[in-house]
């Protein structure tokens, strides 16, 4: 099916038909197929618009594998020809790993997997077990129950992992996905992603970069910089990623220089685009649209020493830490009461305290999906930490 997609809010269905206004003429006559006079924002967002014309395939299994700014290359026997590359199902039983984030190349905090999984199965999927592994020995098996339906997708954020169990240098990270539905997968060549990581703790410190884009995440390239040598780098971003975060690993008692380039020479072109850096919940820096709206902005900062054989063995531990919807609280001690408060200090959410399993409530689930994006401070008792809503 083809829909047209009028995506300028400032066009009326008068002016789609050639009728007053800035009208260029009828799109409407002659056109066999819907067009869409949009009401929202929300489908520009969605999709990452970064102009017009914009032609878009999006296949079956919800993946989009062209689009053409401009749509200068899109005949349509081109356009038909590329709806044959568009991935299906062939199975009944069938979970598939679409992607994966953290443990990153580089590890000097502890961390927590991630892994996006897609039904890719005819029948629904109800239920199928994620075996994480560090170099070739598993560390953890999570069973994961719901429904999905054929090309659902869900994210899930596995078990904490302590690092310091681990000596430093070389490992392997192994996600595998196995038993959709209790059975056999039927197709066992999209189960296993395996990732290269190295821990390396001694004089460094876990740094967080979170960058809130604009519909361009394609423009951006940043770099680190120690006096004249540039010592981490970061380009090549899809204009679908709505959120960048990179966990970082620096030198202790060190001073760098942030500087993020725009190949468009136009900075952050949207409200609330912001670039955030945090260290073990300390704020380095922050900035918005309103100091980066050039060629480029540069921040110098500071990393400070820390005993990195505390922070691995902390008491408190609440992960995933940036998070879009779901957090996990867990500490030795009985939690006894929860507070969210925003950067003002105002409290903006109090999650009730589950009774579980777990032996005096040490875990607990929070989700914070209704919260605006930002940092707030979470109170676990009486201790204080930030928390990163994305």
């Amino acid at each position: 099916m083809v829909f047209f997609i009028e995506g300028d809010l400032n066009t009326n269905s008068d002016e789609l038909h050639g009728i007053n206004g800035n009208t260029k003429g009828d799109w409407v006559t002659g056109v066999e197929h819907p067009i869409i006079d949009i009401t929202e924002i929300s489908v520009v967002e969605d999709y990452m618009i970064p102009g017009w014309p914009m032609i878009y395939i999006i296949c079956p299994d919800r993946f989009i594998i062209h689009s053409d700014p401009g749509a200068q290359q899109s005949s349509g026997a081109a356009m038909y020809a590329k709806v044959s590359e568009c991935g299906y199902g062939q199975y009944g039983n069938d979970v598939k790993i679409l992607s994966t984030t953290h443990p990153e190349e580089n590890i000097c905090d502890n961390f927590s997997p991630q892994i996006k999984i897609q039904n890719y199965g005819a029948n629904e999927l109800t239920s199928f077990e994620v075996i994480t592994k560090i170099d070739g020995n598993i560390v953890h098996t999570y069973n994961w129950t719901g429904s999905l339906e054929q090309y659902g997708m869900d994210v899930i954020t596995l078990e904490y992992i302590d690092i310091s169990s681990y000596n430093e240098g070389n490992h392997t990270f192994t996600f595998e996905l196995s038993n959709p539905n209790g059975t056999s997968d039927e197709d066992n060549t999209n189960n296993i992603e395996e990732k290269s990581f190295i821990i390396e703790t001694t004089g460094k410190v876990p740094v967080q970069l979170i960058i809130d884009p604009d519909l361009y995440p394609s423009h951006i390239s940043w770099y680190i910089k120690e006096g004249n040598s540039t010592v981490l780098t970061g380009y090549g971003y899809s204009d679908v990623d709505t959120n960048i975060f990179e966990a970082l690993c620096l030198d202790e008692n060190t001073c760098y220089k942030f500087i993020i380039y725009d190949s468009q020479n136009d900075g952050f072109t949207k409200p609330n685009g912001s670039v955030t850096m945090t260290s073990l919940g300390n704020e380095l820096f922050h900035f918005t649209e309103v100091e980066h709206h050039s060629s480029s902005y540069e921040v110098e900062f500071c990393v400070e020493s820390v005993n990195v054989t505390d922070i691995v063995k902390t008491q408190l531990n609440i992960y995933p830490n940036p998070s879009k919807d779901i957090i996990v609280i867990e500490t030795i001690n009985t939690i006894k009461n929860i507070e969210i408060l925003d950067i003002s200090g105002k409290l903006v959410l109090k999650p009730n305290i589950i009774k579980n399993n777990i032996i005096d409530n040490t875990k607990q689930t929070i989700n914070i999906s209704t919260l605006e994006k930002g940092i707030y401070f979470i109170k676990v008792d009486d201790s204080i930490n930030k928390i990163i809503k994305l």
